[in-house]
């Protein structure tokens, strides 16, 4: 199901409000067909596995993609350096709070030291940056311009039972 894309900001929104209300129904809808799926079958060896390497991908609009790839190419080829980990832009904007450290999938933030990010354990994800309520950390990247330019029509949810 499709969420707010984690470099979304309120510069650069991407899928902004999503899940939104109809996402939130096609899940529930989902969640009752699995769950019938599971109550009516006779054993475990007739709940099938799903291949998704098999799941075709949605159509992506060509004109759009073309777009962010060329982009993409134009920025990768002008050197300009990309941040490499989320950061606090204000130190003096940090409370020390520790929900940054907490939210961090991949332990890149040490309690403590909520003021630097481990490099080479960020993923990039950003949830340390949607998590913290004072706004001190920061991920300025070019993609979310890139995204965000590129790709404003809503894409649906997409399931496979």
């Amino acid at each position: 199901f499709i969420g707010e894309h984690s470099y979304s900001t309120d510069e650069h929104p991407i899928a902004v409000g999503r899940p939104d209300d109809s996402d939130l129904a096609l899940a529930a809808e989902f969640g009752k067909k699995i769950r019938k799926k599971i109550e009516t079958a006779d054993a475990m060896d007739t709940l099938y596995p799903v291949d998704v390497r098999a799941i075709k991908r949605p159509s992506q609009p060509f004109i759009p993609l073309f777009r962010f790839l060329r982009k993409v190419i134009k920025l990768r080829k002008s050197g300009t350096p990309l941040p490499r980990a989320p950061w606090v832009e204000n130190e003096s904007v940090c409370t020390h709070c520790g929900l940054c450290v907490v939210r961090c999938p991949a332990g890149a933030i040490t309690k403590g030291d909520e003021l630097h990010t481990d490099e080479s354990k960020c993923i990039k994800c950003c949830a340390c940056v949607k998590a913290c309520t004072k706004k001190a950390r920061v991920y300025d990247t070019p993609f979310a311009t890139l995204l965000s330019d590129c790709f404003k029509k809503q894409k649906q949810p997409q399931t496979i039972l």
